[in-house]
């Protein structure tokens, strides 16, 4: 049994390194293709483009001969040299050994090759050198576009198979490139942010044991400074005036009731994680090397899953299963998450439309023009427009000066796009008042005689 171990472990081992020498190598690869590239098209560029100044100062004028034979003579020597222009891939150390050879045809392909040929060719006639000039351009921007289109496809791939943990752990056993440092601008925004969302965290956790404002927010302040000073002093070395300073501390820590020890040893165990990942993951690396027991199944014991084992008819019904959990402790955890999430802001463009769409301080899509008009929205077309209806019941003349003016009155009414069907009918019963008062006062003048004589009589 243990030397079947052993040899498992040896081929894990070899099959390990040989994926991650493969994967250096195709990186290194990667980078030397792209960088000989450039450097033969400009060599290319350069030895061709004298080659045409000494052909052309030695044709003469009026040899169409001798101008054919020079232009078929040229694109010889195009072919000749994109066949010659070859990406040679080298192992670091090993110089004029060839490790893989790639010519311009496989990188743009033979048809975009042909097609370039032809442009350059229609272009310039009976121009050598800028027929051979605007060649080597197309043929530079097709390689460029073919980089980048290749670098857009597998920026993705190269990175999630990079950011693996199993990548990361081989690539740190046999130390293939170095760590990066996290620039000191980065580091210090983290660090703010961080103190925040902790020193915020601190006053919510006071709040909720019962203290006031002004209490919970001098807690807040001294559990973070102390668990600041606490990851300082345990990440620097120790010195006597520290250790010192340490012991009065403590004495004083002493002093302090309980329920602040809680708020001290909470802000010191986020500020743990927070402050200095670096550092920290250096302590447990250093921890994860200890030994640790493997644990391995036991192999006697009877396989309930097996298929010829009776079946337990637990799950009988799938689709009537539902989730159990109590809406109190959900809405707690929700709310923890989003008071976590609000501290650091938003992480992108998105998010922050999100944020500002909740808080109705941007518009929700998809919109239309009636947008937050209330009860308006359930108001129909045909109230706003037909406001006739609402005049007859007051059996106004049908002819005369007031059924004209109450017509324009509707009609000006029903056009207006910019009052509510209820401040229009508002509008229709002032103006009905102001008819009705005038229609009773011309009766009365109208029938002033009839009315005096019966009060004579």
């Amino acid at each position: 049994m243990l030397i079947r171990y052993l040899r498992q472990s040896s081929s894990l081992l070899f099959c390990q390194n040989e994926f991650s020498a493969s994967i250096r190598g195709k990186l290194f690869q990667y980078n030397r293709f792209y960088s000989s590239l450039n450097d033969s098209d400009n060599k290319n560029n350069d030895e061709n483009g004298s080659i045409n100044l000494s052909k052309q100062g030695n044709v003469k004028e009026g040899e169409t001969e001798n101008e054919s034979t020079d232009a078929s003579a040229a694109d010889d020597n195009l072919s000749d040299s994109l066949d010659k222009g070859e990406l040679l891939f080298r192992k670091k150390g090993e110089k004029g050994r060839k490790k893989k050879s790639l010519k311009t045809v496989d990188i743009i392909g033979e048809e975009m090759l042909n097609a370039v040929s032809d442009i350059s060719k229609t272009l310039h006639k009976d121009d050598v050198t800028s027929r051979k000039k605007t060649t080597y351009d197309l043929i530079a921007k097709l390689t460029e576009y073919e980089r980048e289109k290749y670098e857009s496809a597998t920026a993705g791939q190269i990175e999630e198979m990079l950011a693996a943990p199993n990548i990361q752990k081989l690539f740190d056993s046999q130390q293939a490139s170095e760590e990066k440092t996290i620039p000191k601008f980065l580091d210090s925004r983290r660090l703010k942010r961080g103190l925040f969302a902790l020193r915020r965290e601190m006053f919510y956790q006071a709040k909720q044991n019962g203290y006031n404002a002004k209490a919970a927010q001098d807690i807040a302040e001294r559990a973070v400074e102390k668990a600041r000073e606490r990851v300082l002093s345990r990440l620097e070395k120790a010195t006597e005036q520290k250790l010192l300073e340490k012991e009065r501390t403590e004495l004083k820590e002493s002093e302090i009731n309980e329920k602040e020890h809680k708020f001290f040893d909470l802000a010191f165990q986020v500020a743990d994680k927070i402050l200095y990942p670096q550092m920290r993951s250096e302590l447990e690396k250093e921890k994860s090397k200890e030994e640790q027991p493997i644990i391995e199944p036991d192999l006697n014991m009877p396989n309930i899953f097996a298929a010829d084992q009776p079946s337990l008819n637990v799950f009988t019904d799938i689709s009537a299963l539902k989730e159990h959990s109590l809406h109190y402790w959900s809405e707690w955890d929700l709310n923890a998450a989003r008071i976590w999430n609000q501290s650091l802001g938003p992480r992108n463009g998105f998010e922050e439309m999100i944020e500002l769409t909740e808080k109705g301080k941007m518009w929700p899509y998809p919109i239309d023009n009636e947008y937050l008009l209330g009860d308006e929205e359930n108001v129909t077309f045909h109230e706003h427009i037909f406001l006739e209806k609402v005049i007859a019941p007051y059996n106004l003349p049908k002819q005369g000066p007031i059924a004209h003016f109450m017509e324009l009155v509707c009609v000006g009414l029903s056009k207006n796009p910019y009052l509510t069907a209820k401040k229009k009918r508002e509008h229709l019963d002032w103006y009905l008042l102001i008819s009705l008062f005038i229609l009773s006062h011309t009766f009365i003048l109208n029938n002033i005689y009839i009315i005096i004589s019966i009060i004579l009589l």
